[in-house]
């Protein structure tokens, strides 16, 4: 898998986790970083 592969997947991964949690607050602390890289990625 090249580098630009995984950071999509992990991207997606990341949003995936939110939607499922139902909390983005709650994703971030899971996933170790704050709001603002979330929101970026979304």
């Amino acid at each position: 898998m090249t580098q630009s592969r995984y950071l999509i997947k992990r991207k997606l991964n990341s949003l995936e986790l939110g939607k499922t949690l139902g909390s983005i607050s709650e994703a971030c602390r899971k996933l170790g970083v704050s709001r603002q890289p979330y929101c970026d990625i979304k």
